[in-house]
């Protein structure tokens, strides 16, 4: 076991810091020692949160047309699946799968949107009225990936 991770995770455990370069030393680890992180990781885990987890359902409610270049994305401009098209669905459908995420027992929603961020008033005015349906009308807790924010979007987003 490696003794530098071992020493950082016990700092964690103990409810201490680590230091910026303590977590450049963590997120560098490219050889089996990534074993020992996971291993701190579970048990700082277990220590904070217990056996207990939380589940996120997702709707994506704006897919393809992106031209981004993100290696992780399906709907990347990078790969061609083939993945249906389509432009931001209506508030009223957001808030049918947050019902259907809370008949599931899911803690929250996530609402992922393709594309670089929300580029129209109308979609962000969408976005936010969703967002209050299911506030309003649901227990799930809504959140969303909407790209690059625009500081007056986000704060729209958070009203």
């Amino acid at each position: 076991m490696n003794d530098k991770i071992k020493t950082i995770a016990n700092q964690s455990l103990q409810n201490e810091p680590i230091s910026r370069e303590d977590a450049h030393y963590l997120m560098q680890i490219n050889s089996d020692e990534i074993y020992d992180v996971f291993y701190w990781a579970n048990q700082i885990r277990l220590r904070y949160f217990g056996h207990s987890i939380k589940t996120c359902s997702i709707v994506s409610a704006k897919q393809g047309r992106c031209t981004e270049d993100c290696s992780f994305c399906s709907q990347s401009a990078r790969y061609h699946t083939g993945i249906e098209e389509f432009p931001l669905i209506d508030s009223n459908n957001i808030l049918d799968a947050a019902k259907y995420a809370e008949q599931t027992d899911s803690d929250s929603i996530g609402i992922v949107t393709s594309g670089q961020g929300i580029r129209s008033s109308r979609d962000l005015r969408s976005i936010c009225t969703a967002i209050e349906k299911i506030a309003k009308n649901t227990h799930v807790h809504p959140h969303g990936s909407f790209g690059i924010l625009t500081r007056e979007t986000a704060e729209s987003l958070v009203k």
